[in-house]
């Protein structure tokens, strides 16, 4: 293969109408050496409800994929990992939600690590949720919801306001720190909650 090129094979069975640029899929999959979408359900221009389970061993080979969704323009950000994805893909397909479960493990996402991630997870345009979501490094974990508002282009701008609220107990702070991509001078055993707020270029922390 010539570099940067991934090998794949597919099944897809489908029903395609003109008429209203729709098309619904029958059972349907796609496989590369480290990667499988299955998939079945309408999609469309207009309204989308696909029932998907993804698997990867390697996010970052999804980073041009995860580019092209997003659109020319949009500031990238570095996500690695293995994941497992099970939700529903809806709406207009050039501008989609992903609504699911997601498991990851030996995440990052730019300067921010994580040993696992688990947890539901909505994605669209207009803002990054998710709830009911355990993140662990090293002894440490927490249970958090966190919401990032994007401008309705997937961009989490310097403007752009988010939430965080996290729960954590007996955690040693070496560890529950990176968590949150903080560095206070002290250590030892840690309980209590965090609540974040703001903007991104302005955030703040209680």
């Amino acid at each position: 293969l010539v570099a940067g090129k991934i090998p794949a094979s597919a099944q897809i069975n489908y029903d395609y109408t003109q008429d209203n640029y729709n098309a619904t899929l029958g059972k349907s999959e796609i496989r590369t050496p480290q990667s499988l979408i299955q998939m079945s359900g309408p999609f469309g221009a207009y309204d989308s409800g696909l029932e998907v389970k993804f698997h990867t061993n390697d996010l970052k080979k999804w980073d041009d994929f995860i580019t092209a969704i997003r659109g020319t323009g949009v500031e990238s950000h570095a996500i690695a990992g293995s994941a497992d994805w099970q939700g529903r893909i809806l709406g207009p397909i050039v501008n989609p939600t992903f609504d699911g479960k997601m498991a990851a493990e030996n995440v990052s996402y730019d300067q921010l690590k994580w040993d696992s991630v688990n947890g539901q997870m909505s994605y669209s345009p207009d803002e990054l949720h998710l709830s009911n979501t355990t993140v662990r490094l090293g002894r440490s974990s927490a249970a958090l919801d966190l919401r990032l508002h994007f401008d309705g282009a997937w961009s989490f701008l310097p403007t752009s306001s988010w939430n965080l609220d996290a729960k954590f107990s007996h955690n040693p702070t070496d560890d529950i720190q990176p968590l949150f991509d903080l560095h206070y001078p002290f250590t030892g055993l840690a309980s209590g909650e965090i609540i974040g707020d703001g903007t991104r270029a302005h955030p703040t922390f209680d």
